[in-house]
């Protein structure tokens, strides 16, 4: 038989071993890790911009990008000095959270026009949604008028998407 101070340590063991396997899932999400890629292209008064520099990258090691979820750039970032291809390492990350990602919300405050897989389609609706994996879009700002089907000719393809995946998961830019 088991004393009542017997009972009330298993109890507090219990306790204790639910609530630190609960901090235990919500900080690592689960067995199954998020992550994927999606290209973007951001076309300001008719230039494309560069995000490949410095000030716009992730700089954790590789491997170990986007665990923590501390901020919106642990949940999406570009890395590798690969300006046009977002990782995402969480889920409900949206384009929104990468212009966030990037301090650049600046550029998406008056979206004239957004493609997304060739089709011009309403920017906010874009903006709010999650990303999905190997997505493509061009974002359009401070331009009335735009040719989608010649900007579209310029965005980045699903295999280059592909191929800085598998570099990407080997630690070996591309």
């Amino acid at each position: 038989m088991m004393t009542l101070w017997q009972k009330i340590g298993l109890g507090l063991l219990l306790i204790g071993s639910l609530v630190g396997s609960g901090y235990f899932v919500s900080t690592f999400r689960g067995s199954q890790e998020v992550h994927y890629h999606a290209g973007f292209q951001m076309y300001d008064k008719g230039e494309l911009l560069d995000f490949s520099g410095p000030e716009f990258m992730y700089l954790g090691e590789c491997g170990a990008m986007g665990h923590s979820f501390e901020t919106v750039r642990d949940r999406i970032h570009l890395h590798e000095r690969i300006g046009d291809v977002a990782h995402i390492h969480d889920d409900g990350v949206t384009w929104r959270n990468l212009f966030e990602s990037l301090n650049r919300e600046d550029l998406i405050k008056n979206l004239d026009w957004v493609i997304v897989e060739g089709s011009v389609v309403d920017d906010e609706e874009v903006l709010d949604r999650v990303i999905d994996s190997y997505e493509r879009v061009v974002f359009v700002t401070n331009q009335s008028e735009i040719d989608a089907a010649k900007l579209w000719e310029g965005m980045i393809s699903e295999e280059y998407i592909r191929e800085v995946e598998e570099a990407s998961l080997n630690c070996n830019p591309v």
